[in-house]
């Protein structure tokens, strides 16, 4: 029991301190003025990306550079998401792969039109990773269905991250569109489960994020009460690249 919860603490000081590494490597400038939760990636996800690990692993005792493409998918949040900095975030993390990074997303689909252009959008890019969020399709089925045509044509391993913070000014848009998002996050989570995807609580580390830095209100981040800002877009990126490095850094036990 002691040997266990020894264990326990040491790997969560090592997820600390990884965090705080990769932040102090950070490129941008803009994310060190603010305090950034401490971030621990879940063993769904951990287990999700066991051929990533090897990958990895096994290019360690290779002389070859391993290419590895990763895919972002899904609609404008997603879309918001820069190659190039995902890219040199991942290199200084993990130097000794050639990251491939594409973004694929489509402004302005939800999951419903998403579902039939898969085969366009999806399959033919061979990805290692695929990160994938949109809207829509919770509630009727579609993103169901997007999840298992994932899981029987897409090659790569698979991560799903939930919805950010919403913000709309009108009060009643407001708690409408934030109950709505808390039920659909519940609901994406349930469905990784389901079909042994990985899986990031966005919107949990948003509200985090908001905790600790109380001079920060929901709207600051965010350019139209829906999509992330400029620092919204560094700390969504930041929230997914630290529980990507993390996981594949952990060993599955």
């Amino acid at each position: 029991m002691g040997s266990s919860l020894y264990i326990y603490e040491m790997k969560k000081l090592l997820y600390l301190i990884g965090s705080l590494l990769f932040l102090s490597n950070c490129s941008n400038e803009e994310l060190k003025k603010y305090q950034l939760p401490e971030i621990t990636p879940s063993q769904i996800l951990v287990t999700a990306l066991n051929d990533s690990r090897k990958m990895i692993t096994d290019n360690d005792k290779s002389s070859k550079t391993t290419l590895f493409k990763i895919q972002f998918h899904g609609q404008s949040i997603v879309k918001g998401i820069k190659e190039k900095r995902i890219k040199q975030t991942l290199a200084d993390a993990v130097p000794v792969i050639n990251f491939e990074i594409i973004n694929t997303a489509r402004s302005g689909l939800q999951v419903p039109q998403l579902l039939p252009l898969m085969a366009e959008d999806i399959y033919p890019q061979h990805a290692d990773v695929l990160f994938f969020h949109a809207y829509g399709g919770t509630e009727t089925g579609e993103l169901e269905q997007f999840f298992k045509n994932l899981k029987t044509r897409f090659t790569g391993e698979v991560i799903i991250f939930n919805h950010h913070l919403s913000y709309p000014e009108d009060k009643k848009h407001n708690k409408k569109l934030t109950d709505l998002e808390d039920k659909t996050s519940i609901e994406m989570e349930k469905l990784a489960v389901k079909y042994s995807f990985g899986f990031i609580d966005l919107r949990s580390e948003w509200h985090k994020f908001l905790e600790l830095n109380k001079q920060v209100a929901p709207q600051d981040l965010l350019r139209d009460g829906i999509h992330p800002n400029d620092d919204g877009k560094l700390l969504l990126e930041h929230i997914l690249m630290t529980h990507f490095i993390a996981a594949i850094q952990t060993s599955e036990e």
